[in-house]
């Protein structure tokens, strides 16, 4: 699954608000290590 660069930045913006006012519980069927695939972080 490909995401666009302004996709990502969304749904990390979402993340940040998100854990200024709680927890963020994030699941995945991937290895922590797979993530890279998903975010394209390097």
């Amino acid at each position: 699954m490909q995401q666009s660069r302004d996709e990502m930045e969304v749904l990390f913006a979402l993340l940040a608000e998100r854990y200024e006012r709680g927890s963020v519980l994030l699941m995945s069927n991937l290895a922590f290590t797979g993530w890279e695939a998903i975010s394209r972080i390097r």
